[in-house]
């Protein structure tokens, strides 16, 4: 069967492969629920053939053993307990006074399970409320948490299901100890049966009194288990050279590391396939030994190697006192005053953060939305706003929100502390000049402006638009929520999203159950409404405020899509920070207008940039040139891109729009000068106050431009 290309395998209780696998053109391979071949689950679940056989393979070849390594991840509240139950653990005395975790501590701990001994990378977080937004980036699959609760503050319920929602969307369905702690001569419960069957992930509940050592050893005993019995990736055989590049990483003192300085290593122990060298750092990832960052294009190029190094240096700027004084702001070259300040704290040695690192910082904050550049100069950030350090309360605004003709709201099960930050740092574009603090932030577009909060009495964001003009507002409401899906997904959450009825104060509707019922030829429906009882609803009415009629049409038939048009955005990458909201907006045009618009920053790792770009431009019908002092120079966007765009407009092929995005001699261009500009009426995007004003004639003015190419495909087509 030598064209066969899916193959599935799946629960056959297989316990050896065949060679002759690695010379079929397999492209599926569904082999998980064979335990005894000894594929890593989380390789197994992938479904890509080469990657699960050149692991069974390769592990098989050189005789190699099982690692016997693990990741453990002490969660909780802080002041919980974390860091003296950890003592207990490794047969320390423990501090009355013990001060709080900063960060995270990273400690070895050797547990002796009943296959052999296995050596423990235990990882305790700090507990204050402002650093969980940064724990979701070191929390990883294929680990051991022990969620630590304490009765005092009388939120054990709530601080349960909060920690475990993070674990459930981060940890991939690792397994969870719960430790009730501080329960000596008290007795205190945390509705176990309804936590086992939301999160069916938790092994036990066990209570100790750590300070005492009261249920350290039932504890131990319950990790051994575990480990022992239900995680079968730490008795994987393991790749011999793999082990040796392991062990090379683990011994090295440097903080970071190129991703060509890491393949020459893995090179120089005989590991020469990079899939298989990519397959190695998400391992290493995985066991606490770096931190791998290389799914993200980027910071592609980059690798932690020394975890404490890099959480020092974010908490530095998370818990300095110097940028909250300023409301979150900070110029970059007051990064060594917030280093010598968290130094000062003894949480980090300031001569490990030189200049080059310090800049690497703040990029990787920017990279996980925990910051942006607020400022730039010449197109490089200056200053940045760390929205976790902004303002606690609300400021007061003349808007009146409560008769906001679109108000919508989504109610979660526990609201992730990072949510809001991270949606700050997501629409930065959208909020200049508008008012933000630390749970809400104001946006506009055009002459529509959107209030976001997150309500700190229940778990529930609650968003307003205002905007006199329907079709302005309702980009608006795009906006936000394309914004929000995307933090939802990339989150694992799913909020319950409800519109409120036109007419109807605090009278709530599912928008998914509108979705559903929606028929053009039945306008109103008598629905359940929240928070009680039902109305008659005017169902098509009420869904024209989130999606246009057209588009809802096309969801409800999908061959009544148009013929799809496709843009090409070149420009400088000196403009890169500036073009957010450019984004925004052809995202909204690609969901309601069957736009495709592509630019070089969704190039996938490992594309031949060159090549795609190309391959773009040759399947482009309309080239949008975002035109600058930076672009207007750049010798690869005149001598390839404008090139291709000039050659097929010659040919009536395609379009060619600009956009001015600053002052420059765009119009005084030979060529550029007389093709059509979008946004002409307001001038340049950043002459104009405020500049949402600019980027919204911006949009309606490409509006017949995407309907020309349509108009042109579809002649081509006869």
């Amino acid at each position: 069967m030598h064209g066969l290309v899916a193959l599935f395998l799946q629960g056959n209780r297989l316990e050896t492969l065949p060679e002759v696998l690695n010379k079929l053109p397999l492209q599926v391979l569904w082999i998980d629920g064979n335990p005894k071949l000894g594929i890593p689950e989380s390789i197994a679940s992938g479904r890509d053939p080469q990657k699960i056989l050149r692991y069974y393979f390769e592990s098989r070849r050189e005789k190699g053993r099982p690692l016997q390594e693990l990741k453990v991840l002490l969660v909780g509240r802080g002041q919980a307990g974390k860091t003296t139950l950890l003592k207990q653990l490794l047969g320390k005395r423990p501090n009355k006074r013990e001060p709080e975790t900063h960060s995270i501590e990273i400690r070895s701990l050797t547990l002796d399970c009943p296959r052999g001994k296995v050596q423990v990378r235990a990882w305790d977080f700090g507990g204050q409320e402002i650093l969980h937004a940064t724990h979701q980036f070191f929390l990883t699959e294929r680990s051991l948490y022990l969620l630590v609760l304490e009765p005092r503050t009388g939120t054990a319920q709530r601080d349960a299901e909060y920690w475990l929602n993070l674990i459930a969307t981060q940890g991939g369905g690792s397994p969870v100890i719960v430790v009730m702690n501080h329960s000596r001569n008290r007795r205190w419960n945390v509705d176990e049966v309804k936590l086992r069957r939301t999160f069916p992930f938790i092994v036990e509940f066990l209570s100790t009194d750590a300070l005492h050592g009261e249920g350290i050893e039932k504890l131990r005993s319950c990790i051994t288990r575990t480990v022992d019995v239900q995680m079968p990736d730490v008795w994987l055989p393991f790749p011999k050279r793999w082990r040796e590049i392991k062990d090379a990483v683990a011994g090295m003192r440097r903080n970071f590391l190129t991703y060509h300085q890491y393949t020459r290593l893995c090179v120089h122990h005989g590991e020469k396939d990079p899939q298989a060298q990519s397959d190695l750092a998400e391992i290493l990832h995985a066991l606490g030994l770096a931190l791998y960052f290389g799914k993200d294009p980027r910071l592609h190029d980059t690798r932690v190697l020394n975890p404490s190094w890099v959480t020092g240096g974010v908490y530095a700027v998370i818990r300095s006192e110097r940028v909250k004084a300023d409301d979150g702001q900070f110029a970059s070259r007051s990064m060594l005053p917030v280093l010598r300040e968290a130094a000062k704290k003894q949480i980090i040695d300031v001569d490990d953060y030189g200049p080059p690192s310090r800049r690497f910082i703040l990029e990787l904050m920017r990279v996980f939305q925990l910051c942006y550049a607020s400022k730039l100069d010449n197109g490089r950030p200056v200053q940045y706003l760390v929205p976790e350090l902004l303002p606690e309360f609300e400021p007061k605004m003349g808007e009146a929100w409560n008769t906001a003709p679109v108000r919508l709201r989504y109610r979660y099960s526990s609201l992730p502390e990072g949510l809001l930050p991270r949606f700050i740092v997501r629409t930065h574009e959208l909020s200049d000049g508008a008012p933000h603090w630390r749970r809400g932030v104001v946006l506009k577009h055009g002459d529509a402006a959107a209030l976001i909060r997150a309500e700190t009495d229940r778990p529930e964001l609650n968003v307003f638009v205002l905007g006199d003009d329907d079709e302005t507002r309702g980009v608006l409401v795009a906006m936000v929520r394309d914004e929000l899906d995307s933090l939802h997904g990339e989150l694992k959450l799913r909020p319950v999203e409800e519109l409120e009825l036109t007419g109807d104060d605090e009278q709530w509707i599912s928008v998914k159950a509108l979705r559903e019922v929606e028929t053009p030829r039945r306008k109103k429906q008598t629905l359940p409404v929240q928070p009680e009882g039902v109305r008659e609803v005017n169902v098509s009415r009420e869904l024209d405020k989130l999606v246009p009629s057209a588009a809802r049409a096309i969801d409800r038939n999908p061959k009544r899509a148009p013929i799809p048009v496709r843009v090409f955005v070149s420009y400088a990458h000196e403009d890169e920070r500036q073009l957010k909201r450019l984004d925004s907006m052809l995202g909204v045009l690609e969901r309601q207008h069957g736009l495709t618009a592509w630019h070089d920053q969704r190039l996938i790792a490992g594309d031949q940039w060159d090549e795609e770009i190309r391959r773009r431009l040759d399947e482009m019908d309309i080239f949008l040139f975002i035109a600058s002092a930076a672009s207007l120079v750049s010798d690869y966007i005149r001598d390839v891109e404008l090139r291709v765009a000039k050659r097929r407009q010659r040919k009536k092929e395609v379009q060619i729009v600009t956009v001015k995005l600053e002052p420059c001699a765009v119009d005084g261009d030979k060529a550029l000068g007389k093709l059509q500009r979008l946004g002409r009426r307001v001038g340049s995007i950043a002459e104009t106050n405020p500049r949402s004003v600019a980027w919204e004639e911006v949009r309606k003015d490409l509006l017949p431009v995407i309907e020309r190419a349509r108009e042109r495909k579809k002649a081509a087509q006869r």
